[in-house]
């Protein structure tokens, strides 16, 4: 298993597709591969998140300004994500869990009826926003189904799956296209291959630790 880097989308379809009779799933990432976004630092849509919520708090008579609704945030998220570290390869947490005890902390565990869900739309709506979908990767997606090839879409973001069928809605050139979205993080799906690689049977048939290939965008 050889690991490529390319530092063209060119340069990277074009190697892949040289060898594509060899494989039938192909896998990409969501996130600053296939979709990149339009703000130079993607914490910085937390910023009008959380002036949204503090503007509400103020309506229920909770004095709290819009940074300390971001520092509550990230504090949680933290916590979170150590949390999560203590029982997985790595340090994620999912947006629904840490967003909810986010609320209960400044409501006092008095959140209004389906709050929530209004910040989760409302941080989706910035979000979806701010992408923009390779237009390159996007063709050669369409020609990879053309192939018959099975296509993984992998994120590790904080959003569920759900939502990330929500963001592959919007951008047009994506809407119909056929592919799996699979919510996972790198560390977890490295992981997970380099088990499978490293298994006795993989040991024992050489050819097998070369079904997989990794090449490189950066």
């Amino acid at each position: 298993m050889q690991a490529e880097t390319h530092f063209e989308l060119s340069s990277l379809i074009e190697s892949v597709n040289s060898s594509l009779d060899d494989y039938d799933t192909v896998s990409l990432d969501l996130f600053d591969t296939l979709f990149i976004r339009r703000i130079h630092e993607p914490d910085e849509i937390k910023r009008p998140v959380a002036i949204f919520i503090s503007n509400v708090a103020r309506q229920y008579g909770i004095d709290i300004s819009f940074s300390r609704t971001w520092q509550i945030r990230n504090e949680i998220e933290q916590q979170h994500r150590n949390r999560n570290g203590k029982h997985f390869p790595d340090f994620e947490a999912r947006y629904e869990d840490f967003m909810k005890e986010v609320l209960s902390d400044i409501f006092e565990k008095q959140v209004p009826t389906g709050f929530l869900e209004e910040v989760i739309a409302y941080e989706l709506r910035i979000e979806t926003s701010m992408l923009v979908v390779r237009e390159e990767f996007a063709r050669w997606l369409k020609y990879l189904k053309e192939q018959k090839k099975r296509v993984l879409i992998i994120s590790d973001i904080y959003h569920s799956s759900s939502f990330l069928e929500l963001f592959c809605l919007f951008p047009v050139p994506l809407s119909s296209l056929d592919f799996e979205l699979v919510w996972t993080s790198f560390l977890n799906l490295l992981y997970r291959v380099l088990s499978v690689l490293s298994s006795p049977r993989a040991q024992a048939f050489p050819s097998f630790r070369e079904t997989a290939r990794f090449s490189w965008f950066s």
